[in-house]
């Protein structure tokens, strides 16, 4: 037990870990740090330093973001809950990919995992699974023109949009809306992922931007009918129907636009 004279580890009692990780951090040139890398190369510096805060130290002083900022959201999108526990543990690193599983539960009986992609030579990480595999890169391809539609064509990047963080001035239901499309999105990659895995099911580009489609709809749908059974539905014209592309209401039939683009 401490003691009452014991410092506790509060802003003013630094342990040197601290100073290793700032010092490693200012050797990255960040020019040069694209945000992919720099969301893998935390858990270098994880490894490296085996304290938590390294994580929260390494994006304040590489992409001056709270953590904090990048989860908060999850669990207030109109996607699911599997949707949303799937952003959540793409987020914290813990998806049980075949790299995961081998490094952290090799004593577990994990230790002779392949951690290689099912589909390809590569190893299985987050970073393959969700942004270098060909199938994921296509679904992503998918969204963007709806992502730039919720955006009002404000510039963004993919990567960041799946780290929660997009521009301040954009308003917070728009912002609702391409969480819960990035979960969807996110959500049909892990599928594909198991069924490759699992039963050796190829993942089918069309099949999969339908997917994706269908449970945007069904979401919006099913939000638009709870708002009418509360008689608000100029409150749900005002959090979805933005734009007549994105959503519009013509004689109470809810048209949808996004995702109507290919």
């Amino acid at each position: 037990m401490r003691s009452n004279n014991t410092p506790r580890p509060d802003d003013n009692y630094r342990p040197k870990f601290y100073n290793d990780v700032l010092q490693a951090i200012k050797k990255i040139d960040i020019k040069q740090v694209k945000w992919e890398t720099s969301y893998f190369y935390t858990q270098i510096i994880e490894k490296e330093y085996k304290h938590p805060k390294a994580y929260e130290n390494f994006w304040k002083n590489v992409n001056g973001i709270e953590p904090e900022e990048m989860w908060k959201h999850i669990y207030t999108s109109h996607a699911n809950g599997k949707q949303q526990d799937i952003h959540f543990k793409f987020i914290h690193r813990i998806l049980p990919t075949n790299d995961f599983m081998k490094k952290r539960f090799k004593g577990r009986g994990y230790n002779q995992t392949d951690p290689k992609c099912k589909g390809c030579t590569e190893t299985e990480t987050n970073e393959h699974i969700f942004f270098q595999c060909i199938h994921a890169k296509d679904l992503w391809a998918f969204i963007k023109p709806s992502i730039a539609k919720l955006l009002q064509n404000t510039p963004f990047k993919m990567f960041k949009l799946t780290m929660n963080t997009t521009h301040k001035n954009i308003a917070l239901v728009r912002r609702k809306l391409v969480i819960t499309l990035i979960q969807i999105t996110l959500h049909t990659i892990w599928l594909n992922r198991n069924r490759l895995k699992f039963k050796n099911e190829k993942p089918f580009i069309d099949a999969s931007k339908r997917k994706i489609q269908n449970d945007f709809e069904y979401t919006i749908k099913n939000k638009y009918h709870n708002y009418i059974k509360k008689n608000m539905l100029e409150k749900f014209r005002k959090d979805f129907c933005h734009t007549p592309e994105i959503c519009n209401i013509v004689d109470n039939n809810l048209m949808i636009g996004l995702l109507t683009h290919t």
